[in-house]
């Protein structure tokens, strides 16, 4: 149960801290991406014993294709993930920050920026899985994927690469489900091919 809850209170930190950087509470040359994964490479280290840290769906599902997660695991997981973030809406609308949620036009558009953003996180997420990345460096290299890889789905689309973050922002279509859950499954699987992971 302890690495359910954790799973739940990281997304639901990681949602709020989004959500605050978009309303502006943080100062404006903090990008959003850099607030994100900031936020997430202080999770691996605090709660990656735990529970892997991986505050979102996607690389959940994308863990349990790389058959490094129990099965059992997925849907308590992804579960939690979505209470999280719906917590984070909650606590947003406390604030009043509910404003800044977004609903692009471009359906195209913002499957491929999800999906690429997720398959550049899902590369660092890797690196830990397949223990190709120091302990010690986790934390940094699992962030600085999210920071590229929402920097880059950013510059195309809207760039939150986390369905259960999309959710508490309000923002949750299919393109934001489906297009990480693609991307980080592909990432996971490519790592695994040029590193030679058995």
């Amino acid at each position: 149960m302890r690495k359910y809850l954790a799973e739940c209170i990281g997304t639901f930190i990681l949602t709020l801290a989004v959500l605050f950087s978009l309303a502006g509470v943080i100062p404006v040359w903090v990008s959003t991406p850099l607030v994100a994964g900031l936020t997430l490479g202080f999770f691996v280290f605090l709660i990656g014993p735990v529970s892997g840290a991986h505050l979102n769906p996607a690389i959940t599902l994308a863990v349990w294709t790389a058959r490094k997660m129990d099965s059992g695991d997925v849907m308590p997981y992804v579960i939690m993930q979505f209470i999280g973030g719906g917590i984070g809406y909650w606590v947003s609308r406390m604030f009043s920050l509910t404003s800044v949620t977004f609903l692009p036009a471009n359906g195209g558009l913002v499957f491929l920026g999800e999906a690429l953003g997720a398959f550049f996180l899902s590369l660092g997420v890797a690196s830990a899985v397949y223990e190709r990345t120091p302990h010690f460096w986790r934390g940094i290299v699992v962030g600085g994927a999210l920071w590229i890889g929402g920097w880059v789905g950013a510059s195309l689309a809207t760039g939150v690469v986390n369905p259960a973050v999309a959710f508490g922002l309000n923002a949750f279509t299919w393109m934001h489900a489906v297009g990480p859950i693609a991307g980080a499954i592909l990432g996971m699987h490519a790592f695994r091919f040029i590193s030679r992971s058995s």
